[in-house]
C-alpha cells in the first residue's frame, strides 16, 4: 500500500494514526484529513517529526488518490464520509457506528456490495486474543444466559491521553456494537436475535435486554459515569466470567482462575492488519469478520435498542419537567445530557462537553428550550 488515509482529527483518530504507522512500510503515505481539528493536527505531526504524513482539509480529501481509507470522524458523519470513500470505489474501514439509521447504514453496504468495494466496520474484539482464548475455554460449558457489564468513567486515561466519555454520542451507538461483536466471537451460534427491553436511570446507566438464538437471554449494562473502567461478561451467573477492564484481563471458569498475557497484536492492530491484509488478498473478503455484510444484522438491532432509549428518556424529561427541573441534582443534569446531546450531534450541532462547567451550562441551556416550548 503506497497511501493511506485517515479522517477524523480526534483523540481516536490520533491512536489509529499511531497504530498503522507502525504497521505500514516506512514509504507509505499518509493523508490525515480533519477540519475542525487542522492546527492541532499540524502540531501533533510536527512534534512527532512524522514527515510521512500530510495534514489536508477533509474537504479538500483526495479520496481517489488513496488506497485505502479508515474513517474516524464525528458519528453523525460516518454515512457521508464512508460514500464519499465508496464513490470513489476506495477500501474503507469506517469506526462504529457505520451510520445512525437503518436506512443509511444498509445503503452503505448495498453500495460496496453491487460495486464489489471493501467496507468493513472496526470492532477491534474480534482480534482481541483474551476475547478467543475464552470463547475456546468455554465451548463445553451450555450457555444459558449471558450477562455484560461495559461501564467507563467519565474520564479516564487511555492510550497516553485524558479519554472524556462523548456524551454526544448516543451510548447505544457508542458501545453496543462492541457488544455484539463480543457475542458473536464467544458463541456464534446463539447470535443476537431481538432487542427485547430497554431500560435507563440517570446514575445507573442503561440496561438491555436481549434475546439470542434458542431463546438464550442476555442482558446488557451500560454506563459512561463510573468511578472505575469495568468490563465483564457473566455466563451462567458466574459458571464462568471473563473480566477484561484491564485488558488482557482474567477468567475464572468452573472455579480456575486463568491470568490472560498477550499473545500477538493488541485488538486494534489486529483489526487493522486484517483490513491492510485484504488489499493484496481481496478473495479473503467474503469471510472477513468486520466487513459490513458480515455485520448487517448489528443495525436493526442498534436501530431497535436506540428507539427504546429514547423513547424511555423522553418519558422521563417529560416527567421531570412537570415536577420541575433541579440542575443541582445529578440525575436530572445526566438526563437532559443523555438526552439531548446526541439527538443534536445527529442534526450536526456538536457542543464541547468535557468539564462540568460545560455539562452545567448545556443542561442549564437544554431546560431553557424546553421552558420556551
Amino acid at each position: 500500500m503506497k497511501t493511506l488515509g485517515i479522517m477524523g482529527g480526534g483523540r481516536w483518530a490520533r491512536v489509529l494514526l499511531n497504530v498503522a504507522r507502525h504497521l505500514l512500510p516506512l514509504e507509505t503515505r499518509i493523508f490525515w484529513g480533519t477540519t475542525h481539528g487542522y492546527d492541532a493536527a499540524v502540531s501533533f505531526r510536527n512534534a512527532g517529526n512524522l514527515s510521512n504524513i500530510t495534514v489536508v482539509d477533509s474537504q479538500q480529501f483526495a479520496f481517489g488518490n488513496l488506497d485505502a481509507v479508515v474513517i474516524a470522524t464525528a458519528s453523525h458523519s460516518h454515512f457521508s464520509d464512508a460514500r464519499r470513500s465508496l464513490d470513489c470505489g476506495v477500501p474503507t474501514l469506517c469506526e462504529k457506528p457505520l451510520a445512525l439509521n437503518r436506512q443509511h447504514a444498509l445503503e452503505l453496504v448495498q453500495q460496496a456490495t453491487h460495486q464489489g468495494t471493501l467496507l468493513g466496520i472496526d470492532l477491534e474484539f474480534f482480534y482481541a486474543n483474551y476475547v478467543q482464548e475464552f470463547a475456546a475455554a468455554i465451548v463445553d460449558i451450555p450457555i444459558k444466559g449471558i450477562d455484560i457489564e461495559w461501564h467507563d468513567p467519565r474520564i479516564e486515561q487511555r492510550h497516553g491521553e485524558m479519554k472524556h466519555a462523548n456524551f454526544s454520542v448516543n451510548i447505544i451507538h457508542d458501545i453496543f456494537p462492541h457488544c455484539w461483536s463480543l457475542l458473536r466471537c464467544l458463541s456464534p451460534q446463539h447470535s443476537p436475535q431481538e432487542i427485547n427491553h430497554v431500560r435507563y436511570h440517570p446514575s445507573s446507566g442503561v440496561q438491555i435486554a436481549v434475546e439470542l438464538q434458542a431463546e438464550i437471554p442476555c442482558q446488557i449494562n451500560l454506563g459512561r459515569q463510573s468511578k472505575r473502567r469495568i468490563r465483564r461478561i457473566v455466563i451462567n451467573g458466574g459458571e464462568a466470567v471473563l473480566d477484561f477492564s484491564t485488558e488482557p484481563g482474567s477468567s475464572q471458569i468452573l472455579g480456575t482462575l486463568t491470568q490472560y498475557r498477550w499473545n500477538g497484536d493488541r485488538p486494534l492492530s489486529g483489526a487493522l492488519r486484517s483490513f491492510f491484509d485484504l488489499l493484496e488478498h481481496p478473495e479473503h473478503y467474503a469471510a472477513w469478520p468486520l466487513a459490513a455484510h458480515n455485520c448487517v444484522d448489528l443495525i436493526p438491532l442498534s436501530e431497535s435498542a436506540v428507539t427504546q432509549l429514547r423513547v424511555e428518556q423522553m418519558r422521563q424529561v417529560d416527567h421531570a419537567s412537570r415536577g420541575g427541573w433541579d440542575l443541582t441534582h445529578d440525575d436530572h443534569r445526566t438526563l437532559l445530557i443523555d438526552t439531548f446531546a446526541p439527538a443534536l450531534n445527529e442534526q450536526g450541532k456538536l457542543h464541547k462537553l468535557e468539564s462540568e462547567e460545560e455539562l452545567y451550562e448545556f443542561a442549564k441551556q437544554m431546560v431553557q428550550n424546553l421552558s420556551d416550548h
